[in-house]
């Protein structure tokens, strides 16, 4: 066991190695409690006692108050913290939480983006409940607040390219334009689209897909040039509402809630068994990452001989560290439990009732350098702990039980804490 003391707590010292690959039954029943009693019990001998039973030195630094509207809410974009506001986007200084820059975006219901050193915040002219709205899409420079330019519709970045689409309501037949421009804004190339057509962008094989949801067609095309390389007719995507992408994956939606996603031979359900056809594989340090494109889980395999190490049924995703490989498991909508395995030694541990802070959540494998957060909440309390060396280090608690929207850079955690209040801290 680590040192109280410190508030280490070692990863990787409760269990025997995983030895065999078993059901995500067997690798994990019974072997939750033990580990994570004692870690619980660091945690409580952490924020009682201090050196020779004084109180314990402040770990947790206030930095700043940050008012917020009620609508608004923080962001973290390629490491920079931001405030969105209803009209308003604001840069603050990753270690002080000041004020960099302000822009007057103009624009409701803001979704915040980023694409090197660009942000890209798209959102409505006016409220969307209010006549006359519309989608309007605008380029910031991350560094320095200036605005680059602005484009009419939602917008799509994937490739070096921007996607806009902008919608005409001429009747009887509803048009759009669909418009691929370069990231200074300049039009690469325009196909005329009925308005009835969705469409998304296949970052995998780039290329811009349409889909006819009433007959099923499927159109593809190239990212670059616009040139059609592929059209088909896929009656399993009839009646869909929508297309997305999200990181390498493309999915259909349909309006009873269930999903399709794209694999090698086409549209297949989320849920099946894994096939080896379907199956795609992330660099994960010593390991591969792999999951299957039409089943839940992950599998973690060696490089050296292509053996299956370990696998998780319930990970929705796993995050390639400095120190290993982390995964989020949300099985049968229970609470959230991380695990975290060790490629060197082959040990897996489980950590229930912490939640990560600040990971993406648009691709099934996600790459993480630096130290991981994670918040806690008991007895009134908010903990909050960094996982980094395979170990967790508790660093300490807020006052605060419910806390939300948690967003963390590579200095601060920033946390809602009232309606119209963020509270950012530091951890010593």
């Amino acid at each position: 066991m680590g040192c109280v003391g410190d508030g280490f707590i070692e990863l990787g010292r409760y269990d025997e190695p995983t030895e065999h690959v078993g059901s995500r039954h067997t690798l994990l029943k019974g072997r939750i409690a033990r580990p994570w009693i004692a870690a619980g019990l660091v945690v409580v001998s952490l924020f009682t006692l201090g050196p020779a039973g004084a109180k314990p030195l402040p770990a947790v630094q206030l930095v700043a108050d940050i008012k917020l509207h009620v609508e608004g809410e923080m962001v973290v974009v390629g490491g920079g913290l931001f405030v969105s506001e209803p009209g308003v986007l604001t840069a603050l200084d990753s270690r002080t939480a000041r004020a960099r820059w302000r822009v007057q975006t103009g624009l409701h219901s803001q979704l915040v983006r980023g694409d090197g050193d660009l942000l890209i915040v798209t959102g409505r002219t006016v409220a969307i409940a209010a006549e006359g709205s519309r989608a309007m899409s605008l380029a910031i420079h991350m560094g320095t607040g200036e605005v680059l330019w602005r484009l009419p519709g939602d917008l799509i970045v994937a490739g070096g390219f921007v996607i806009s689409r902008e919608f005409g309501f001429a009747s009887p037949a509803p048009t759009s334009h669909l418009t691929v421009h370069d990231l200074a804004a300049r039009p690469v190339w325009s196909v005329e689209l009925a308005a009835r057509l969705v469409h998304t962008v296949d970052q995998l094989r780039q290329v811009v897909l349409t889909l006819d949801a009433a007959s099923g067609e499927l159109v593809e095309y190239r990212l670059d040039n616009g040139r059609v390389v592929d059209r088909t007719v896929q009656p399993e995507l009839v009646g869909a509402v929508g297309l997305g992408a999200f990181g390498q994956e493309v999915l259909a939606f349909f309006s009873d809630g269930h999903s399709l996603v794209r694999g090698a031979s086409g549209f297949v359900s989320e849920l099946g068994v894994f096939s080896a056809a379907e199956t795609e594989q992330v660099d994960c340090g010593l390991l591969w990452c792999a999951f299957s494109h039409s089943a839940s889980g992950i599998e973690l395999v060696d490089k050296s001989n292509g053996e299956v190490v370990y696998r998780n049924e319930g990970w929705i995703m796993a995050v390639h560290t400095d120190f290993g490989v982390v995964g989020i498991d949300l099985f049968f909508g229970g609470p959230i439990t991380i695990g975290f395995f060790d490629p060197l030694t082959r040990r897996q541990q489980h950590l229930s009732g912490w939640s990560p802070v600040g990971l993406r959540t648009d691709s099934r494998v996600v790459r993480w350098h630096g130290p991981l957060y994670l918040v806690s909440s008991a007895n009134s309390r908010t903990f909050f702990a960094v996982l980094e060396d395979a170990r967790i280090h508790v660093a300490g608690s807020v006052p605060y039980k419910n806390l939300l929207q948690c967003v963390a850079t590579s200095y601060l955690i920033a946390c809602r804490a009232e309606s119209t209040m963020v509270k950012a801290w530091h951890l010593m």
